[in-house]
């Protein structure tokens, strides 16, 4: 193998070791989300199930209060859900652009040996030319 050879064996090592690591990356991320998501619902599911009790003590159940309350809760709930999954879909891009580069260095890497190669070729032509 020629040294040019070796050169793009260890660019494509160093690629598919930034593959192995970013898979592994994008699968404890997932892991990570659904057990946010669990805890977040759990969470809600507590808190959701004290509204009740907060609202009968003060006899206040069956007014357009609890009601309201409720409300106020459920749009609480959705605005907690939504932040946490905008924070996972922001980490989960941060992860694809990373591989987007990877992609992009490779091919930088590969061309810049492709073209140290034909520049060597070019100058070895050149001086067998010259040598005759």
């Amino acid at each position: 193998a020629t040294a040019f050879a070796a050169q793009r064996d260890a660019v494509d090592y160093g690629y598919q070791q930034n593959l192995i690591q970013n898979a592994a990356q994008m699968q404890g991320l997932n892991v990570e989300q659904t057990q946010a998501r669990r805890d977040l619902a759990r969470q809600l599911t507590r808190a959701r199930q004290q509204l009740p009790g907060m609202y009968a003590g003060r006899g206040l159940l069956r007014s357009g209060i609890y009601g309201r309350g409720l409300g106020e809760f459920e749009e609480g709930r959705m605005m907690a859900e939504s932040r946490q999954e905008r924070s996972f879909n922001q980490r989960r891009q941060a992860l694809m652009n990373a591989l987007g580069e990877s992609d992009i260095n490779r091919a930088m890497q590969l061309a810049n040996i492709d073209l140290q190669e034909a520049q060597r070729r070019s100058a070895i032509a050149a001086m067998l030319q010259g040598a005759m």
